[in-house]
């Protein structure tokens, strides 16, 4: 298990924070949540991902990578606690094999894959680290299904790239909320989803029964002071949005639904042996 899904788990148990001299007290309890946070943070961003890390963010994704990039600010930032770093490349950049590796040796726990990267990405064996495979959003029907082809990708995890605003949320159909369920319960990994601000505290519970396992903050061009509340805000209102019973270790962290034994197929009874008859033995 690499430490992002790892991460993914912890975030829906209740633990001790760890986040130390740095933000909270390591002996403050963390309430059990149904998604992770995590905040996407540019070279130019290095304020506001301290800020991130200080009120809780689970996990920093640092976005626009290079082999140039300097990484020493957020490799930091990230020292201090339990908050992971992971890196998406940079438009343009399709890396190759080897370069897993040189991000894990950076320090990240973590790697976002696009579609333009080389396919030697998905397939450098690292152990304890995971690959996050980016999806756009299905717009139609026949992109929804062509969703499923996505599970044949080598990946831990997916991150939708849907770019979530407080607006479209409130506007939310119920037809927009089922073909997104739909996406999501497509997909055998766990699924992070954009989002564009923090939505309204009475939103966040349809965050949490679309499925979605982590939420992404975007941390650019934010001053870290509002940033800071943006992740304080999010992580209150997820710790008070109850995990649903039947939603706890099904598509979230498992797959698809069927693996969970409610799967397209029905289930078998088990075959019984007929009974003997006394009289013929």
């Amino acid at each position: 298990m690499g430490k992002l899904i790892d991460k993914l788990q912890q975030v829906r148990q209740s633990s001790s924070s760890g986040i130390g001299f740095f933000g909270r007290s390591q002996s403050a309890a963390s309430k059990p949540r149904p998604a992770a946070i995590v905040v996407s943070v540019g070279a130019k961003d290095t304020a506001a991902a301290q800020s991130a890390v200080k009120a809780g963010a689970d996990a920093l994704l640092f976005t626009g990578w290079t082999p140039k990039s300097d990484l020493s600010a957020f490799v930091a930032a990230t020292n201090a606690g339990t908050t992971l770093l992971g890196i998406g490349l940079a438009e343009g950049e399709s890396g190759g094999y080897g370069t897993l590796k040189q991000l894990r040796d950076a320090g990240a726990g973590f790697a976002v894959v696009g579609a333009g990267a080389s396919a030697h990405m998905l397939f450098e064996d690292l152990d304890h680290f995971d690959r996050v495979v980016t999806f756009d959003t299905p717009r139609d029907d026949m992109a929804l299904l062509l969703l499923r082809v996505q599970n044949l990708a080598p990946a831990q995890a997916a991150l939708l790239r849907v770019g979530l605003s407080a607006s479209a949320i409130a506007k939310m159909s119920v037809a927009d909320y089922t073909r997104l369920k739909f996406a999501v319960e497509s997909l055998r990994f766990p699924v992070l989803a954009t989002l564009d601000g923090v939505p309204e505290a009475h939103s966040v519970p349809i965050l949490a029964r679309l499925g979605f396992a982590g939420l992404v903050l975007s941390g650019a061009g934010v001053g870290p002071d509002a940033l800071g509340t943006q992740v304080t805000t999010l992580r209150e209102e997820l710790e008070r949005t109850p995990i649903s019973n039947d939603e706890s270790g099904s598509t979230l962290l498992g797959g698809l639904v069927g693996l969970q034994g409610s799967g397209l197929s029905p289930q078998r009874e088990p075959q019984r042996e007929p009974e003997r008859d006394p009289d013929h033995e």
